[in-house]
């Protein structure tokens, strides 16, 4: 789980933000699968899933979130936990770009202007994919699902060490949620706000008046990311 923390943890600083727009590559049809018995199945923290070390086959094989036919319960917690690498993926690619050309203003600028369509962009019919937390920047992003906000709340504001995730199958749906801790590049926007550059505070005011996502420390809960795959389409 510290593994998975911290990999995500440059996500949190875009964690509160909008959501963007980036196609994925074309889906193509699974073999069908029975139709899975309702009820639910649940696990706590989720693994990431693996890099793989290998070349991208050619052509590339599809995102297993762009699957076409029925999916079975491990098919769709598989899909959605991709759905939430590549939501996070994205998100942390765009941020580092705009941190390395414009510092954390650029990255606030960046944040405020594509996270929304790039966040829709690696969505579909059938996945779902977001973030939210406790603390918005944003209150675009209180438009989580109720199983997140529950999540949420009982969770509380807390240290993001040893917090477990989610991933089960409910009345059909797969959903895995993915905690986010606060640490590095994302106390930048996300922590005291006494360091703030005079244009950092100018565009915090002028982007997110009503922000409630600073003064968090080093290792702090930062939120969620969260995504919902349908096993039939």
């Amino acid at each position: 789980m510290n593994r998975l923390l911290v990999g995500l943890c440059a996500i949190a600083v875009v964690s509160a933000c909008s959501k963007e727009d980036e196609k994925q590559p074309k889906p193509s049809e699974v073999a069908p699968h029975a139709t899975p018995a309702k009820g639910t199945a649940a696990k706590t923290a989720p693994e990431p899933i693996p890099e793989t070390a290998e070349p991208a086959p050619e052509p590339a094989a599809p995102a297993p979130y762009e699957m076409t036919g029925e999916a079975s319960p491990e098919q769709g917690l598989a899909a959605a936990k991709a759905g939430a690498k590549a939501l996070g993926g994205t998100l942390k690619g765009r941020l580092m770009s705009a941190m390395q050309e414009g510092g954390p203003e650029g990255a606030l600028q960046a944040c405020a202007a594509e996270a929304s369509s790039l966040t829709a962009g690696v969505g579909s019919n059938r996945l779902r994919v977001g973030r939210s937390t406790l603390r918005l920047r944003n209150p675009k992003n209180a438009e989580a699902p109720e199983w997140v906000k529950t999540w949420l709340t009982e969770t509380g504001e807390r240290k993001a060490e040893g917090v477990a995730g989610v991933e089960e199958v409910v009345d059909g749906t797969a959903r895995v949620l993915i905690p986010l801790a606060v640490g590095g590049l994302c106390l930048a926007c996300h922590g005291s706000t006494d360091p703030h550059s005079e244009a950092m505070k100018t565009l915090l005011a002028s982007r997110y008046p009503e922000d409630k996502a600073t003064g968090y420390e080093n290792g702090d809960l930062r939120g969620a990311l969260w995504a919902e795959f349908d096993l039939k389409p």
